[in-house]
């Protein structure tokens, strides 16, 4: 019977989180506990078998307040811990916030949440230091990646959006301006996304004019180029010295021959291609989609275009490909 009611109160719990989420937009989940020392705590994310530890003092209430450290242990290991001030039995004022994942904020709370300044520590290496509204990024702030990149800017509700820059590793600009929900907002264009990036694609050829832009021609003596990127992550590319009619079949064709040794990762517009067969092998580029048609040496840019800019290594522009969907 007491398995049922257990259960049941978890249900109700997960039913007013959807019912809150679904009417603001924020989930504030949770439940009060009562730590091993009597102190009411509120445990933002409550789970059955867990067990809340306080160290530091109550208020008339009961509530725990003031400065110590919050532990939340499940099965005796330590799930969670908090080192810093409590109000009214919620984390509220200055604190650091050592996550189960191994994630770590550090810097203001308010009413069980971070807000205000602060510091966030991801396990896998990226940080961000900034503002924050009921636990997510918004605001002013920098965010930085595994990679090395680096965005400097406004946020909101967790994404870029408003004035910003992102950076490469070594410092050189790869954009400012405008960010839309986490896409940069061009008149020209934007990151793509990973839908629009799918299909078959040759090289628009450049006059010698614009090809001045590049700093190197990993290609030079295959001008013709195209290529296929599959949904599923593989690619394949066809390069020849002569201009010849190749068609989206030559391109399946070639993925066949290569036994799918050509394959490509994307996120936020940096995609990383890599070739099973060469050990080590990898490039890396920015990938652009152009939103509206402009014209550079005289050759047209039209919406749809895709625009690949390849890095050096150290996040140097060193060349440039102008891709365009094939027939």
């Amino acid at each position: 019977m007491e398995g049922k009611m257990a259960m049941k109160k978890v249900r109700l719990l997960v039913l007013l989180c959807i019912v809150m989420l679904m009417s603001s937009g924020v989930a504030f989940c949770g439940a009060w506990k009562v730590s091993e020392e009597g102190a009411k705590i509120w445990d933002h994310s409550p789970q059955q078998n867990a067990k809340v530890f306080w160290s530091g003092g109550r208020d008339a209430e009961g509530f725990g307040t003031g400065l110590g450290v919050l532990q939340w242990q499940e099965n005796g290991s330590v799930a969670e811990r908090y080192e810093g001030e409590l109000l009214k039995g919620k984390t509220h004022g200055k604190g650091k916030l050592f996550y189960g994942n191994k994630d770590v904020y550090e810097g203001e709370f308010r009413d069980a949440f971070p807000n205000g300044r602060g510091r966030y520590q991801w396990a896998n290496g990226a940080s961000y230091e900034g503002d924050f509204v009921n636990g997510k990024l918004e605001g002013q702030g920098t965010l930085r990646y595994v990679d090395g990149r680096t965005y400097r800017g406004d946020f909101l509700n967790g994404k870029r959006h408003g004035q910003g820059t992102l950076s490469a590793a070594n410092g050189d600009v790869i954009w400012t301006g405008q960010w839309e929900y986490g896409t940069q907002k061009s008149d020209i264009g934007h990151f793509a996304k990973p839908e629009e990036i799918v299909g078959y694609w040759e090289l628009v050829q450049w006059p010698e004019a614009l090809k001045r832009i590049n700093k190197v021609d990993p290609w030079p003596a295959t001008p013709y180029q195209y290529f296929v990127f599959y949904a599923d992550g593989k690619a394949a590319s066809i390069m020849s010295t002569l201009e010849r009619k190749t068609t989206r079949s030559d391109l399946d064709e070639s993925n066949k021959v290569l036994r799918g040794a050509m394959s490509y990762e994307y996120k936020e517009g940096i995609m990383l291609i890599r070739n099973a067969q060469i050990p080590g092998y990898q490039e890396k580029w920015g990938v652009n989609i152009i939103e509206k048609k402009f014209q550079a040496a005289g050759v047209d840019h039209l919406p749809g275009d895709m625009l690949m800019s390849l890095e050096d290594g150290t996040g140097k522009v060193v060349y440039y490909r102008h891709l365009r969907r094939m027939p």
